[in-house]
C-alpha cells in the first residue's frame, strides 16, 4: 500500500485496542501521523465504555494519532466529526454509498451504522498534547455477530456495495480523506459542511441523555462547538453535548 506523506503504520496481528495502544506510543512522543492497525481487536470500546465487537478480517479498525495544532486546541468536538466526514466521503467517492453523520460519532447507510468513531486526547495539564482517533468500519457482512443485541442496526460495506475492500486499501482511502478535510477544521465551512453530512436533520428523533427519560426531539444542526441544537416539543430549542439518537418516534 501507499500511505499518504506523514503518516506511519504500525500493524498488529493482535490486539486489546488500538486506541490503548495508540495513547502508549503518543505518550512515548510518537508524532503526528502515526497510525496502529490490527487484523483483530479482541477488547475494543465505543463511547461511554460500549464494548465494540470485532471479528478477524472482516472490519477495518485502526487508531490514529494527531497532534492539535494551535488554532485546532479549543476545537477537540471536531475530531470525531472529523472521522466521520472523512468515511462519508470515501463511501460516496469510492463505493458510491450515502453515507451519513449519525451526531455524535458514528456513520450510518440506508438507516443502519457501518462505523463507530472513539475520539481519546491525552493531556498535559488543561493542555492536549494528543488526539487519538479510533475508527471500526464494517467491510465484509460477517463483521457484526447476528445473535448480538446491538443498540442500533448494522451493516457493513459489502453489504450495502456488493464490494468486500481489503483493509489496507480502505485505510489508504481514508487517511487521505482525513488528511484533506482536516485543512478546513478549524474553520466555519468545516461545521456547514458537517450539516450538509447531518443524518435526520429537520426530523423529529428519539433522544437519550445520560440517564434522562428519551424524549422526543427534531434534529436542527451541529454548532460551531460541536453540540447539538434540538427542538423540545414545546418549541423551545435546547443544546445537547452527549446522547444517543434514534430514529424511532413513539
Amino acid at each position: 500500500m501507499h500511505l499518504p506523506l506523514g503518516f506511519t503504520l504500525h500493524i498488529l496481528e493482535e490486539t486489546s485496542s488500538t486506541n490503548d495502544v495508540c495513547l502508549t506510543l503518543a505518550d512515548a512522543g510518537a508524532p503526528n501521523g502515526t497510525v496502529v492497525f490490527t487484523h483483530h481487536q479482541t477488547a475494543g470500546r465505543g463511547r461511554q465504555g460500549r464494548e465494540w465487537y470485532s471479528r478477524p478480517g472482516s472490519s477495518l479498525t485502526f487508531s490514529l494519532l494527531l497532534r492539535p495544532n494551535a488554532e485546532e486546541l479549543d476545537l477537540l468536538s471536531r475530531f470525531s466529526l472529523l472521522g466521520c466526514s472523512a468515511l462519508v466521503d470515501v463511501l460516496a467517492k469510492h463505493y458510491q454509498l450515502p453515507g451519513l453523520i449519525k451526531w455524535p460519532n458514528d456513520v450510518i447507510v440506508h438507516g443502519k451504522k457501518i462505523c463507530g468513531v472513539l475520539m481519546e486526547a491525552l493531556w498535559q495539564g488543561q493542555t492536549p498534547q494528543a488526539v487519538i482517533l479510533g475508527m471500526g468500519v464494517n467491510i465484509a457482512k460477517d463483521a457484526y455477530p447476528p445473535d448480538v443485541d446491538l443498540r442500533y442496526p448494522a451493516t457493513s460495506i459489502e453489504a450495502e456495495a456488493g464490494i468486500l475492500p481489503q483493509p489496507m486499501v480502505l485505510l489508504e482511502q481514508l487517511l487521505a480523506a482525513l488528511e484533506q478535510t482536516r485543512k478546513s477544521l478549524s474553520t466555519d465551512d468545516f461545521i456547514r459542511a458537517k450539516n450538509a453530512q447531518l443524518a435526520f436533520r429537520g426530523e423529529w428523533v428519539t433522544l437519550e441523555e445520560n440517564t434522562d427519560a428519551p424524549r422526543k426531539v427534531r434534529l436542527l444542526e451541529i454548532d460551531q462547538d460541536g453540540g447539538l441544537w434540538v427542538e423540545e416539543e414545546n418549541g423551545t430549542h435546547a443544546k445537547v453535548y452527549a446522547g444517543e439518537l434514534s430514529d424511532s418516534v413513539s
